[in-house]
């Protein structure tokens, strides 16, 4: 991992760390336990996030370094190594010896299926977790092995470590069962006082259950009491019944064992439709192999309790439905059961061959470690940039709608929104039911294309699909002042601070907005005024239109341009064809700008408004032939005109999905 210490930002690493405001101020501290909006830059949405010790641990890293890449890659390496020693000493215990723990424990630290766990910095929760987990299981462990006051202390602090694990992720609510396991097959315990011992352990993780369910209710009763409406697109759009996600976790499990031979297919994402014959094959495995567990309980203790491990830890996110159906780094502390399975199996083979044999089984093993290291470490330069690791994912997950949405934010952030918006459009047609893409969508159109009727459209798709969601119903109001519709603009802003009183950005843009609202008035009754005293002028008619149109009253503006138009006031014409586009009355702006163009000294920009009015009204033919007849006179065409015409590149889809065009949903 030498390699990675300066890798870029990933996906949810901008919310919950860069744009975190929360995470860089120490006297946020107690904030972290009693707020799980704390966990992102979006209050409202993550309400389940609550992980506070993370957060103390973003905000030590974030007072020492900020965002030095270098010192949060660092902080992440730490972890993993320490994770990796209590493994060795973990497998140690397991198989009463240091070859079996030296191979497996060196396997887990170079294995590239962890690679995602140590490079994306979202995931210190997995390996902060992991490491608190792994020294509860070791603590208890050890108390055995010492007796009076420092047996004693070993299992004080197993449980304290638990509570540590508990409040930087939830999968450590599985430690109870693994000690249970631990106790009856290495230790083969038989007595209810033996049991006992594990009761602390029980005892921590439910009140932990009991306190976060507190945390999380006390602060939903305070944002409706505030007037806001929690919502989150985590739970109204990926609710799976909860058969329908078992089958397909059945699935995700063998796939998790998969990754740790096929390599090449360790990515960032991993498409997975639905529940399939396959899936169902799976879950048949999947007790096959709880049968075959069972009949060897005692004849292969050590191999079934590295099986139950595995299973236990990955078991909470197979039935909890979530987001992703399957995420690489949720193996990571699981990987620690399969990686000493296997190293017991072989180092108890090895144990039966000659000394010849012995030494080349060694020399195999080593190279095989090599190869771990060395792809690896290729492995780390996908995580680079963000570009490059959702190109990787999108080449083996073409149809996937998360990574096209994650593609298109990446090419967004580096200034390519030409490709981005096209990625963007894809996501929409494979899934067009996600708020939050449709937004970014017409977020991209309306202040990086500046195509203002497609920001439009997508935002209605958006706000139908949700009208309660925050940043929507914003992008909305800025949409429709573009289109001067003040009205539209005041009800949006007005059902924003609503349902979010305290939305800061909201505020402002409110404030602005009122007080631009009150200058355009005022405006208005002074040039009223000044007509009626000193008599209609072009100049004075001319600003009343352009303060009219911009206040909404298009009709009152239409008449007073038709006049001008009458004497033929270029201006005005002009002014008539940009009001007549905003209220998407395209034949009528494709007659004023066809007329312009053939006055001389007509701004150039009118013949692409041309095409606009002219692809907005249906007649895509002739748009794109004026387009191209702009392009080949060598003009530069703004991205509103090349998507309206058609031209390149919006002729077609990415290369990314090529391959997989026909089975495109839309």
């Amino acid at each position: 991992y030498g390699n990675s210490f300066h890798n870029d930002w990933q996906f949810d690493d901008w919310a919950s760390i860069v744009n975190n405001q929360a995470i860089q101020s120490l006297s946020n501290t107690a904030t972290f336990f009693t707020d799980p909006r704390a966990f992102k830059d979006n209050a409202g949405d993550f309400l389940h996030m609550f992980r506070p010790l993370l957060l103390v641990s973003y905000a030590l890293t974030y007072a020492i370094g900020g965002l030095s890449l270098p010192i949060w890659h660092a902080v992440q390496i730490g972890f993993h190594i320490g994770c990796t020693l209590l493994i060795f000493f973990l497998i140690k215990e397991i198989s009463k010896g240091e070859a079996a723990a030296f191979f497996g424990a060196a396997f887990f630290a170079v294995h590239p299926v962890n690679s995602q766990a140590v490079n994306y910095l979202s995931s210190r929760s997995e390996l902060q977790a992991s490491f608190f987990y792994l020294l509860a299981l070791i603590l208890f462990i050890k108390c055995a092995s010492y007796k009076g006051w420092k047996s004693h202390l070993l299992f004080l602090f197993s449980p304290i470590c638990l509570v540590a694990a508990l409040l930087t992720k939830s999968i450590a609510v599985t430690l109870p069962a693994v000690l249970v396991c631990w106790l009856w097959f290495i230790e083969k315990k038989s007595t209810l006082k033996s049991y006992l011992l594990t009761a602390p352990h029980f005892i921590v993780t439910a009140a932990f259950v009991l306190f976060r369910h507190l945390v999380i209710t006390w602060t939903a009763k305070q944002i409706s009491v505030s007037g806001q409406i929690i919502h989150s697109d985590y739970y109204t759009t990926n609710s799976r019944p909860f058969f329908d996600n078992l089958i397909i976790q059945a699935e995700v499990f063998w796939r998790y064992l998969c990754l740790l031979f096929r390599w090449d297919q360790i990515s960032a994402i991993h498409h997975i439709e639905g529940p399939s014959f396959l899936a169902y094959l799976a879950l048949l495995a999947i007790l096959f192999l709880l049968s075959m567990l069972y009949f060897y309980r005692n004849k292969e203790p050590e191999l079934v309790f590295c099986s139950l491990f595995f299973i236990l830890i990955i078991a909470p996110t197979s039935i909890i439905p979530l987001n992703l159906p399957m995420n690489e780094h949720r193996i990571y502390l699981a990987s620690a059961g399969i990686f000493g399975l296997i190293s017991h199996l072989i180092v108890r083979r090895l144990a039966e061959c000659q000394r010849s044999q012995l030494q080349y089984a060694m020399a195999c093993a080593c190279l095989l470690l090599c190869f771990c290291i060395s792809y690896t470490s290729n492995r780390n330069t996908y995580w680079q940039s963000p570009i490059k690791l959702w190109q990787d994912a999108l080449q083996k997950a073409p149809l996937s709608r998360y990574a096209h949405a994650q593609y298109a934010v990446a090419l967004f952030r580096h200034n390519h929104f030409e490709e981005g918006v096209w990625e963007m459009e894809i996501a929409n047609r494979l899934h067009g039911k996600m708020t939050q893409t449709l937004s970014v969508t017409a977020a991209t159109y309306h202040n990086q294309i500046g195509n203002i009727h497609l920001a439009k459209h997508y935002i209605e798709r958006a706000l139908k699909r949700d009208g309660r969601d925050a940043n929507t119903i914003l992008a909305a109001a800025q949409v429709s002042e573009r289109f001067h519709n003040p009205q539209k603009t005041k009800e949006l802003l007005e059902q924003l601070l609503t349902l979010n009183p305290n939305h800061a950005e909201g505020k402002s843009i409110m404030q602005a907005f009122n007080k631009s609202c009150q200058t355009m008035d005022q405006e208005i009754e002074k040039l009223e005024q000044e007509m009626k005293q000193h008599g209609e002028c072009n100049e004075r008619m001319l600003r009343l239109a352009m303060a009219l149109d911009r206040r909404g009253r298009h009709l009152e503006a239409g008449k007073i341009n038709e006049k001008l138009i009458g004497q033929k006031v270029l201006e005005a014409l002009l002014l008539h064809g940009d009001s007549l586009l905003r209220q998407e009355r395209f034949l009528e702006a494709a007659s004023i700008f066809n007329r312009l163009r053939r006055i001389p000294g007509t701004p150039s920009n009118c013949v692409e408004k041309l095409v606009i009015s002219l692809a907005g009204a249906g007649k895509q033919k002739e748009a794109n032939g004026l387009g191209q007849m702009l392009l080949k006179r060598g003009l530069k065409l703004s991205l509103d005109t090349r998507f309206a015409a058609q031209l390149p590149p919006y002729t077609g889809f990415p290369v990314s999905v090529k391959p997989n065009i026909n089975k495109l949903t839309d």
